[in-house]
């Protein structure tokens, strides 16, 4: 995965994980987060109570059986095991967050495993509406795109505590906290949520 050093920062810019197909997957180790303001065209994002919408950047070592891509603009792939990379929570998934952190007792440990499977998607109008019903078919998804049409996928965030069998994974979750706080990171303001 490109892991790429930002020059202007001195910072290390790691891969942003995309949802982009119907029946994706994605498993990683929670390594760590920052919540930050939600930002369009360098400003923030108001909600409905007059304040700064917020999302969740959050850092995880990819797992295996992970098909969901990841990457920094158009360089992008399907991260490896051992590979960090970025969530970017916001809205309904931000919700979620909160809901499966609360049913940890508000704990979030280095490796507790963070996941999900997108099932569905949404067209979306000019103006940020929906266009029609949920979409389930990856067909229907491939056709509204190649009309041009803005297409949303989604799917459940779940966290969990580890198995047994997933411990080594706490270990490099461990390790890329070490790694992330040797030097600075920089959270671009462009990755996409999801």
């Amino acid at each position: 995965m490109p892991v790429i050093q930002d020059n202007q920062t001195g910072g290390t810019r790691y891969p942003v994980v995309k949802r982009t197909e119907i029946g994706q997957t994605f498993k990683g180790a929670y390594v760590k987060h920052e919540q930050r303001d939600r930002l369009k065209d360098g400003n923030p994002v108001i909600n409905a109570k007059g304040k700064p919408s917020q999302e969740l950047v959050v850092y995880t070592v990819t797992m295996p059986g992970t098909t969901s891509p990841a990457g920094l603009g158009d360089d992008v792939a399907t991260p490896e095991p051992g590979d960090i990379v970025r969530l970017i929570i916001s809205g309904l998934t931000f919700s979620q967050w909160i809901e499966q952190q609360n049913a940890l007792k508000g704990v979030q440990r280095a490796g507790d495993v963070i996941g999900f499977t997108t099932d569905s998607a949404q067209a979306y109008n000019s103006d940020g509406s929906p266009k029609g019903p949920k979409i389930t078919d990856q067909a229907q998804v491939t056709a509204a795109r190649m009309k041009g049409t803005t297409v949303g996928v989604y799917g459940d965030l779940t966290i969990r505590a580890c198995t047994t069998s997933e411990l080594p994974w706490v270990k490099r979750a461990d390790e890329a906290l070490l790694e992330l706080t040797s030097g600075p990171t920089v959270n671009d303001d462009f990755d996409q949520p999801f």
